[in-house]
């Protein structure tokens, strides 16, 4: 090895020394990462390549008489061979344009593939060690306990590692813009939960040798940055159906002009008798008589939906000159049709025998009879209603994602496993959601895509509030409540906008809307910002939430 190599080499392994101690804690097995730091080498050419990646791994010398030497590298975290033979894992990579070439691989990168290939692998050596090299830093790949790489042209660019902390370049670059792809493999930001006391993310720094730096500044002396925090998944549970919480998914609000509205009147109601023959008994001269309907045979859904169609259709043909106010609510009132036919099949004995003439050949003498048994109702003001994205629910059954968060409370009345919490405030209202007697589930909203629009000085902003819970055993399909929970330490003016938009906006926004069923349009807020009477207060929400959305009388008190 040439001394001045060989001295860039020494300096920069003490260096990942200390990272790996500081990463992996061989000292404490709790703390340890899932993938260590990576060390990084730019060769010039295979040759040279081969020759550093034996002298920092060790190789092995294969001799005239059939038996096997194996040399010890000088860097014992890289280590691939030891005086006794190889290593249980592959530390050290190396890969070179080889791999992307027709050309036959060398003796060495067939025998680290054959190192890497698990078993009931049939991918051929290229492929293999490619796959290592594209799982570097990530668990649960090949590459999982890659610390170094020794590379000749290819980590310029496409190369998606994060947890790169060291670089020794050894070769000549003939553009600026080489060099800034290969320093770029150290730039990828490992941690995400460093914040300096402004809430910014604390700078990280690559070590790096060999390579002039004049396009870009240097680390300050004293800079240590901290090693990314243990990770863990947070995710769904099979069997806990029960307790999935749902979310009705706002764009933003439109505000609908009041207009006239319909009610069936039950007296006016008559039974349905349908007019014209359904049906025709068949008689052949040999076998069984077999009974055939004239319509084809309707899903219950789609004959509702369609007698909801027409009596819209009729209403609007008739109050068509009523001003805007009119075709605005023209959309809302398909689902005021929708349950003033459901109530209408139920009161005038409609079978399932009926279904098939309704959908076709009586549904205009169902209509009418319908649309005649309704009656106006009084002019209503203004309203609120939300405009829903895609798609309109959103929900907690498909979750899966890690995080670092270290404050975190095993959920047992939630879907997700884990409540991923950002403060021990935060966790400390996860625990007492569980042990609520009137909480049914809930779910911590964290990383699930639910939003709520605000606004804030003359812009439109979304935040995601901290927790949701479904509230009274006794409350389920339309009686649901639900109670939408912020926890806010220290409140402030941008904390007061969020609970009045949605306190002000978005519930009453989301009681109006139609498209929702009953069981998602009662819904609460509350801001807590007391973590030691937290228990009292959210006590006090639900009581408030009880009191604001009462049980349906044909279901006793709540």
């Amino acid at each position: 090895m040439p001394a001045e190599l060989n001295r860039a080499l020494t300096a920069l392994y003490r260096s990942y020394e200390q990272k790996f101690n500081q990463w992996m804690h061989p000292d404490d097995p709790d703390k340890t990462m899932p993938t260590p730091p990576v060390f990084i080498v730019v060769a010039n050419n295979i040759p040279n390549a081969t020759a550093v990646a034996d002298h920092i791994a060790g190789w092995a010398e294969k001799r005239s008489d059939g038996s096997t030497v194996y040399h010890e590298g000088v860097c014992p975290l890289f280590a691939n061979y030891r005086a006794d033979g190889p290593t249980g894992r592959v530390h050290t990579l190396l890969v070179h344009s080889q791999l992307e070439g027709e050309a036959n691989l060398s003796t060495a990168i067939k025998a680290q593939a054959d190192r890497l290939k698990l078993p009931g692998d049939d991918r051929d050596a290229r492929d293999i060690v490619r796959g290592a090299l594209n799982s570097v830093g990530k668990p649960g790949g090949l590459g999982e306990h890659i610390r170094c790489v020794v590379s000749v042209q290819m980590l310029t660019e496409g190369w998606d590692t994060r947890t790169v902390t060291h670089i020794l370049g050894y070769r000549a670059f003939s553009t600026q813009l080489l060099c800034e792809q290969v320093t770029g493999r150290a730039l990828r930001r490992s941690n995400y939960d460093n914040y300096d006391e402004d809430g910014r993310l604390v700078a990280e720094y690559a070590e790096v040798i060999g390579v002039p730096f004049d396009f870009m500044p240097v680390k300050n002396p004293g800079d240590t940055p901290e090693p990314p925090k243990p990770r863990y998944e947070v995710h769904s549970i099979r069997g806990r159906r029960g307790h999935r919480i749902e979310f009705p998914n706002v764009e933003h609000y439109l505000t609908e002009p009041g207009a006239d509205g319909f009610s069936l009147n039950p007296e006016r109601v008559i039974r349905w008798v349908p007019q014209g023959a359904k049906e025709a008994e068949l008689a052949g001269s040999v076998g069984e008589t077999t009974t055939i309907s004239a319509e084809e045979s309707m899903r219950q859904q789609q004959t509702i939906t369609r007698l909801a169609a027409g009596l819209v259709q009729r209403w609007s043909q008739r109050m068509a000159d009523d001003g805007e106010g009119w075709r605005a609510r023209r959309r809302s009132l398909f689902h005021d049709a929708i349950r003033i036919v459901k109530a209408w099949t139920s009161l005038a004995k409609v079978t399932e025998v009926h279904y098939d003439g309704l959908g076709s050949s009586n549904r205009d003498q169902a209509v009418k009879e319908i649309d005649d048994a309704c009656e106006t109702t009084g002019g209503s003001q203004d309203r609120l209603v939300a405009a829903f994205g895609h798609p309109t629910l959103l929900d907690t059954s498909s979750v899966r994602f890690e995080t670092s968060l270290s404050d975190r409370h095993t959920a047992k009345k939630s879907e997700l496993n884990v409540a991923a919490c950002h403060s021990q405030f935060e966790a400390v209202c996860a625990r007492a959601l569980d042990k609520h007697p009137d909480v049914v589930s809930w779910a911590r909203n964290f990383r699930l895509g639910w939003t709520v629009p605000y606004l804030w000085e003359g812009t439109w902003h979304r935040y995601e509030p901290d927790f949701v819970a479904r509230l009274f055993a006794g409350r389920e399909d339309d009686d649901a409540v639900h109670l939408v929970i912020e926890c806010k330490g220290v409140p402030d003016d941008h904390s007061e906008r969020k609970k009045q938009s949605i306190a002000k906006r978005w519930i009453p926004a989301v009681q109006a809307s139609p498209q929702l069923p009953m069981w998602l349009r009662r819904w609460s807020f509350v801001e807590l910002d007391q973590p030691e009477g937290l228990s009292a207060d959210l006590s006090a929400a639900i009581n408030a939430a009880r009191a604001a959305h009462p049980k349906s009388a044909q279901q006793g008190a709540a």
